[in-house]
């Protein structure tokens, strides 16, 4: 009994010791993602659905990702923000380049008027543009 009991009191700090992770915390690094130009179309109808399609460097290696559109839903229109991640962890990324290519975002048409799109860039400016809403 007294060998077992040496033994689990030997071995807890061992087992405490090399649970521990010696690595940080694996986290991704968020950015926003400059918008060089975007599609859609002229004009919808009303309650139809917008589609706009995004065009722009995500990243410069393959360890780059869209992340995630923000959307701020306001009167006037709509405040889009596009974000990428690149994971804080990577050692060896692929060296290619990583696009948006067209990822698209979807609105639906509310009111009848000029619908405006602001769309936030990393350096404080906002690209601007307008669909007709019929």
């Amino acid at each position: 009994m007294n060998r077992i009991l040496k033994f689990i009191l030997a071995a807890v700090p061992v087992a405490v010791f090399f649970s521990c992770s010696t690595e940080p915390d694996k986290q991704d690094t968020y950015y926003l993602i400059k918008v060089d130009s975007l599609t859609h179309p002229a004009s919808v109808s009303l309650n139809d659905t917008i589609k706009f399609r995004f065009y722009g460097v995500v990243g410069t290696d393959g360890c780059h990702s869209f992340s995630h559109f923000e959307a701020l839903d306001k009167s006037s229109g709509l405040d889009l923000w596009l974000w990428g991640k690149v994971p804080s962890y990577a050692d060896a990324c692929p060296a290619v380049m990583v696009y948006l290519n067209g990822k698209e975002y979807k609105h639906k048409a509310k009111e009848r008027g000029i619908f405006r799109l602001s769309i936030n860039q990393p350096d404080g400016s906002v690209l601007k543009d307008s669909v007709a809403v019929q």
